[in-house]
């Protein structure tokens, strides 16, 4: 295959590069720098060779493309691994340089690229060697130890080391005293016949060192056992052998995460490739049982508490493979957080000195080192170190140190999940017969392994979810209330708490979650099964109130939840290694051929595992060169799982395109999204500049103006009102004769707010439940009623009595049943009496309640009218805003007056029930109108958001839900039954501008990015993508043929129309209109579309390629219209309505002769029309107006007047409520009834009377309302 781009290595392989450390003949024995001895017991001549410590050298460094040998005193043929001119040897260099060449300077040189940065290639050869450049007397075994090395940015890299003991024969170099000189001694070499000889035999370690971005580091150990034999050939045999066993293992690939691991075959064993089950979850490929069977439970749970809260660890064995081993397990056990200070889990001896570096570290050390670290210990300054012995189990800490434990009940939790874990393998099998086959006791030995881990990290992430799972309830737009978080803690645990929430782990885990809160991963997930969900809706999220003793069943967890068990998991096995290497690409091509019939094999081409496949195959053939075919695939994977989708990798193909590959790419679907991608990294720099801050302090640190001051309190959601922020703001600056907050006086204010909360901590409402979205606002003090002693307890929808001593309580009012509240003098026998409050009910059944309130009457008197007021402006304008915008107020004043500002300022803030309606609703627009929903309850006022698109989605028994569109890309979900906000979701990157359900699982949102959406219902994420549009999405259709099938049409603005399968996710029809620049809307009429440009409404033919259309203009007695704004299909009537102009013209088209009518209507014009059946047309106007036409005549029955800014979307439910969406200037969403209760509505005979239930968040209340007569 002629390919004019060299094939490279895979961006996702399973090793970067291998390093060779160590001594041969080609660099001799030279002494290190440190000149460290060792005591050895051997004969006085040879005594220095054997304790001498000696410099080890790189002897190789090899990737998959280029291989290098710095001190190779030969050339060196890298056929038929390496091309000519990849492999790189040091010439021969004279033995009187041997100083020369023993200083020289082990960079990467000639040219020659290598994928790991220099600070890694020259820190290796201490960690290869910990204990140093030792030759021995005595052959050793060979030791595997595993290494994670971080370079100045923090990324990380992995090694597995492999150490073994070659056979020399060493002199004492003449020119260089104790340096010797090294002759490779074959193990069938007669010993005799070096006694006599000046030469000594020794054992000189040889180290090959694996390094990968993964941590594999079982498949590490395994693929350099295979290779033991081979090292300990030769140079020439050992350089051949690893240049065959580098080029090969370079060209394999990790797996994606999810459920396909990867076999091959290397040297004859068989290698399998686990992948991470979630993309943000580790790989897990080590024994986890370590920290267990070398520490009791107790102190694993004590290590994980310090390495949560940032403690100086270091760790000591004696042996080096486990000091990496245990550390990284117990990162895994700490996800979602992670470790990010200094890290060396294998630190050379001669480094013992880095134990004094100040600062927060872990290190792993040998126990040799272990009376050093203690006396470091002893000063001062160090005393806060944390010995980890690991050969004893035990946990040594420092005089200065503290490690607070786990809280106990999560410990307990954790404690009962290990019980059910075996430990031994050979406990586990002694009541079974002798596995007497090697295969099968690997396979009963793996299957053990993998049932300990799924226990063991379903235990550690249910433990990890316990621990945080309320921070939700803390948190805020961009805002966490941390002080809040730790005071809800128990007593006993808050010490523990503040350690950790003071750590740059749950520093970085906090600002992910605020800047995603929409994600919902596994630790989310994970959150879900453990924390009691309550129907809580607080008025703020800074601490628990009154809900917070309500709590639910929790769902338990199980161990499979967090380990794929590789019976269900799909296995993707290589081809088999041929004797050529990467640069010819043979390999990639057998990989894509084979990759390419499993495809077309696939069963169900809509499963994760095409998605996996195309992922794979992207990286193949971008390894190949075919950086095109690349590009498909890996924007194909975007419709399977748009969480594999490489995007850092997608960046730097489309930057190194040439002129001819951007050409084609042009020509491609997915232009439209790559260019997006292309110019991406300098929009993401610019958005870095301009990053808000998380805050995590309620309290600023320096002084408020008037618009940073409305930010603070909106963000901490003291006040969502900008009229109630900037009254508060009056209080707290005009009476000091300032006009900025202090920081002072807000922290006053604030804490006096948050007392109120912490009250209401200790409430138990015996005999009341609360009902969903009340919340607490204020408690009186132990007062006097007519009725008992006890206390008056105020939410947002009621007053209730907790009578004194038996703490029983009843409600005295609802606010919306309130008639009068009058300052009253109430006395028994004796005139005047106290100061007292007198609450009369509407129901004159109910008796009034005498509140003997003293000096507080006055401010009770104006709270309590606040609170009507809010009630009252509520059912005047269907709208839950002024109710919550009531009770902000009263909690404000509260606060006010706890932090003794004068009456006069708390009576400032209470000023709605002293605000008349200034703009009261139309009999008619407050009969119609149901209720008012925010679409996004937690904005403030100044962030109100367009609502561009509505649908409604059934969910059964005659309840649904709407999802909503809205400018800033989110998409909010709302249920019907009770109009209320049920989840925001934040997928797209622009404005969302269609919706269409497809099926019953999906919702597909068309976005201006030009990226379609796939979101599950159930899971409320966007798992899959589609991007074929080089232009923002405008409208989406779903069409059925006869035979069922559906297909799912998408338009732009540009012209383009393409119709999906909505199974395979692939394009399978294409129309493009010819010179369209305003493609907006369209809909499906028979087998055509009839669609609306700014200038013209064509028709399609559906089967076409739309190189064909009819266009018809309008034209009116002023002459041809400017633009044409909305559309509907009348199917009556057989008419297309369209909005034209902004003067209230609409065109009636007959879809038939397609001639066409004008009616002008006053109005300013129309942006959303929706047909009823029942002969009714509903248009959204400019001016915010709905109108209602009768759909025979085009005559406008009802003119609408509610919205403040032009009506931008309408959806109608299957129970026939109208929803309008507005623009931005208002932002709210109106409920209507379709059907006007007019007696003369209710003879026609072709619409019955039902009582259609509307339930609102205070009471169920039910209205009379029609709907259409069922077919018989």
């Amino acid at each position: 295959m002629d390919n004019p781009i060299q094939p490279t290595k895979l961006y996702n392989s399973l090793i970067e590069m291998c390093i060779v450390v160590g001594m041969d003949q080609d660099t001799g024995l030279s002494p290190s720098s440190n000149m460290k001895k060792r005591k050895v017991k051997v004969n006085s001549s040879a005594s220095s060779l054997y304790s001498t410590d000696f410099k080890a050298f790189v002897l190789g460094a090899l990737s998959g493309q280029t291989a290098m040998f710095p001190n190779t005193e030969s050339n060196i043929d890298g056929g038929p691994f390496y091309q000519v001119g990849a492999v790189v040897a040091t010439p021969p260099v004279k033995k009187k340089k041997i100083k020369t060449r023993h200083s020289m300077s082990v960079l990467p040189g000639g040219g020659v690229m290598f994928p790991v940065s220099s600070q890694v290639f020259n820190s290796l050869p201490p960690l290869c060697l910990p204990e140093g450049g030792f030759v021995y007397e005595q052959p050793k075994d060979e030791t595997v130890h595993h290494l994670v090395l971080t370079d100045i940015d923090g990324n990380r890299t992995y090694s597995c080391c492999l150490s073994i003991y070659k056979p020399y024969m060493a002199k004492e170099n003449e020119n260089v005293p104790g340096s010797y000189d090294l002759v490779y001694m074959d193990p069938s070499c007669d010993e005799n016949a070096i006694k006599d000889s000046e030469y000594v035999k020794c054992y000189v370690p040889l180290c090959c060192c694996l390094i990968s971005k993964y941590p594999y580091f079982n498949i590490f150990k395994d693929c350099l056992s295979s290779v033991v034999k081979d090292l300990k050939m030769d140079s020439l045999s050992c350089r051949t052998s690893l240049m065959q066993f580098i080029s090969q293992l370079a060209m394999v690939p990790t797996p994606p995460p999810g459920s396909l691991g990867i076999e091959f075959n290397l040297n004859g064993v068989s290698n399998f490739l686990k992948p991470a089950v979630e993309p943000e979850l580790r790989i897990v490929d080590l024994d986890l049982r370590y920290p267990f069977l070398c520490f009791s439970v107790d102190d694993v749970l004590l290590l994980i508490s310090c390495v949560l809260t940032q403690k100086r660890l270091v760790f000591v064995s004696s042996k080096y493979s486990l000091l990496t081993l245990i550390i990284e397990s117990i990162f895994t056990f700490i996800q979602p957080f992670s470790w990010s200070w200094t890290y060396v889990p294998v630190l050379p001896n001669n480094l013992i000195d880095l134990v004094e570096a100040p600062g927060v570290y872990i290190l792993g050390c040998h126990i040799c080192l272990k009376n050093q670290i203690e006396r470091v210990m002893t000063t001062h300054e160090m005393g806060d170190i944390i010995i980890v012995n690991i050969d004893e189990g035990t946990i040594q800490k420092g005089e200065n140190v503290t490690v607070h434990s786990i809280p106990s009940n999560i410990a307990s939790h954790f404690k009962d999940w290990m019980k059910k874990a075996t430990l031994q393998f050979d406990l586990m099998t002694a009541n079974r017969p002798s596995i007497s086959n090697m295969s099968e006791y690997k396979v009963a030995r793996n299957a053990f392994e993998r049932e300990f881990q799924s226990i063991v990290l379903t235990a550690t992430l249910e433990m990890m979810a316990r621990m945080f799972s309320d921070m939700t309830t803390h948190q805020g737009k961009l805002y966490f209330d941390l002080d809040g978080f730790i005071a809800s803690k128990l007593d006993e645990d808050r010490p523990f708490y503040e350690e950790v929430c003071d750590s740059h782990a749950f520093g970085s885990f906090l600002e992910d979650r605020l800047r995603h809160p929409d994600r919902r991963d596994y630790f989310s997930a994970m959150i879900e099964r453990v924390q009691p969900q309550t129907n809580r809706q607080d008025l703020r999220k800074r601490s628990s109130s009154l809900m917070a003793s309500s709590t639910t069943q929790q769902t338990p967890s199980t161990p499979n939840d967090q380990c794929v068990d590789s019976q269900s998991m799909s296995v993707l096995s290589l081809p088999p290694f041929t004797l050529e290497g990467l640069f010819t690409g043979s390999f990639y091509d057998d990989c894509l051929n084979d990759l390419t019939e499993k495809m077309k094999n696939l069963e169900n081409s809509s499963s994760l595992l095409l998605g996996n496949y195309l992922y794979l195959r992207g990286m193949f053939n971008i390894a190949r060169g075919n950086r095109i075919q690349g590009l498909e695939d890996f924007f194909a994977v975007s419709s399977r799982n748009v969480q594999l989708f490489p995007s850092s990798l997608v960046e730097n193909v489309l930057s190194e395109l040439t002129k001819e590959e951007e050409a084609i790419l042009q020509t491609k679907s997915f232009f439209g999204r790559a260019r997006q991608i292309k110019y991406k990294k300098k929009e993401v720099e610019n958005s870095r500049r301009d990053r808000k801050q998380v805050v995590t302090s309620a309290v600023p640190t320096s002084p408020l103006d008037k618009e940073m001051f409305k930010k603070r309190v909106g963000m901490l959601e003291i006040a969502t009102s900008s009229a109630t922020a900037e009254k508060l703001f009056e209080v707290l600056t005009l009476y000091r004769q300032v006009d900025v907050v202090d920081p002072d006086v807000f922290s006053h204010f604030y804490e006096a707010l948050s007392e109120t909360d912490r009250e209401a901590q200790g409430l138990n409402l015996n005999g009341v439940t609360l009902e969903s979205g009340e919340s607490f606002v204020m408690i009186s003090p132990l007062i006097r009623t007519d009725r008992a002693m006890g206390r008056l307890i105020v939410t947002n929808k009621r007053l209730v009595f907790m009578e004194d001593g038996t703490h029983q309580c009843e409600t005295v009012m609802w606010f919306e049943d309130v008639q009068s509240v009058e300052n009253y003098q109430h006395y028994v026998v004796l005139p005047p009496g106290v100061a007292s409050l007198k609450i009369t009910s509407k129901n004159k059944c109910t008796p009034p309640f005498i509140a003997c309130l003293k000096e507080d009457r006055n401010f009770w008197y104006e709270c309590v009218k606040e609170l009507i007021a809010g009630w009252k402006i509520s059912a005047e304008t269907k709208d839950t805003l002024p109710i919550k915008q009531a009770s902000q107020n009263v909690m404000i004043a509260e606060a006010l007056r706890k932090s003794d500002n004068p009456d006069l300022g708390t009576s400032h803030v209470l000023f709605l029930w002293k605000t008349p309606i200034t703009s009261p609703l139309s009999d008619k627009t407050k009969k119609m109108l149901v209720w008012r929903i925010d679409p996004n309850p937690q904005a403030n006022e100044s962030e109100t958001s367009t609502v561009e698109a509505m649908v409604y989605v059934p969910t059964g028994g005659g309840c649904g839900e709407v999802w909503c569109g809205l400018g800033s890309g989110a998409v909010v979900v709302i249920e019907t039954k009770t109009w209320s906000f049920v989840s925001l979701l934040q997928h797209a990157k622009d404005r969302v501008s269609c919706l269409v359900p497809v099926g019953n699982d999906h919702i597909w949102v068309g976005s201006m990015d030009t990226t379609i959406y796939i979101i599950n219902r159930l899971t409320k994420q966007a798992d899959q993508q589609l991007h074929g549009h080089p232009d923002y999405i405008s409208h989406m259709v779903t069409t059925q043929d006869d035979d069922g099938t559906v297909t799912v049409w998408s338009a732009s603005l540009e012209g383009l129309i393409i119709g999906w399968d909505p199974v395979t996710l692939t394009a399978k029809k294409t129309i493009k209109l010819n010179k369209v620049k305003t493609l907006t809307s369209l809909i499906s009429i028979g087998d055509t579309f009839w669609c609306v440009t700014r200038g013209a409404v064509l028709i399609v033919d559906r089967n076409s390629d739309g190189s064909d259309y009819k266009s018809l203009t309008a034209s009116s007695d002023q002459g041809t219209v400017q633009s044409i704004d909305c559309m509907c299909y009348v199917s009556e009537t057989n008419q297309v309505w369209t909005g034209i102009d902004k003067k209230g013209l609409i065109a009636v088209w007959d879809t038939n002769t397609h001639s066409h009518v004008i009616h002008t209507v006053e109005s300013q014009g129309f942006t959303q029309m929706i047909h009823l059946c029942g002969g009714k047309v509903w248009a959204g106007g400019r001016d915010g107006i709905v109108h209602i036409f009768n759909a025979k005549n085009c005559h406008l029955e009802e003119s609408l007047e509610l919205h403040e800014d032009r009506i931008r979307s309408m959806c109608l439910t299957e129970t026939a409520f109208m929803l309008t969406g507005p623009g931005s200037r208002d932002g709210r969403i109106a409920v209507w009834q379709t059907h006007l209760t007019k007696e003369r509505t209710i003879n026609e005979p072709d619409y019955e009377v039902v009582e259609q239930e509307i339930v609102k968040d205070d009471s169920n209340k039910s209205k009379r309302c029609f709907r259409k007569k069922k077919a018989k």
